[in-house]
């Protein structure tokens, strides 16, 4: 990826990205996939994540990957598992939290955890039966 030097009007240079990385591209998608799914605005989004709405915009259009600050910010302010976000795995869009805290339950643990409890059962209920 090449990268070309500008300079801004107090002459400090800047790098400026010509297109973002295309896993960012996807980063971008997925957050504007949440803000439809979860119906919030651009004006909205941006005063949740405490950042100018700009901001939000050039974030949704591609024209700017979100920095790790604000990644962060966009996981915890929605809730959004980041295996998907991220990673691209397979995964649900959301996690559900518990308590104030915002712990996070872990989905799979809990799935194995009540297909074992029926399995015990099902062998109780054999045992009983002989």
């Amino acid at each position: 990826m090449e990268a070309k030097v500008e300079v801004r009007r107090r002459g400090r240079p800047s790098k400026a990205i010509s297109g973002i990385d295309p896993e960012d591209k996807l980063v971008c998608e997925k957050f504007q996939q949440v803000l439809q799914v979860k119906n919030i605005s651009q004006e909205v989004a941006a005063e949740i994540l405490k950042t100018k709405q700009n901001t939000v915009s050039r974030l949704i259009t591609g024209k700017n990957a979100p920095s790790l600050s604000l990644l962060r910010r966009i996981l915890i302010a929605f809730d959004i598992n980041p295996n998907w976000f991220i990673l691209n795995l397979d995964e649900q869009m959301f996690i559900k939290r518990k308590g104030t805290k915002g712990e996070m339950i872990d989905t799979k643990l809990i799935k194995n955890f009540i297909q074992n409890i029926t399995s015990e059962l099902e062998q109780l209920k054999q045992t009983v039966k002989s």
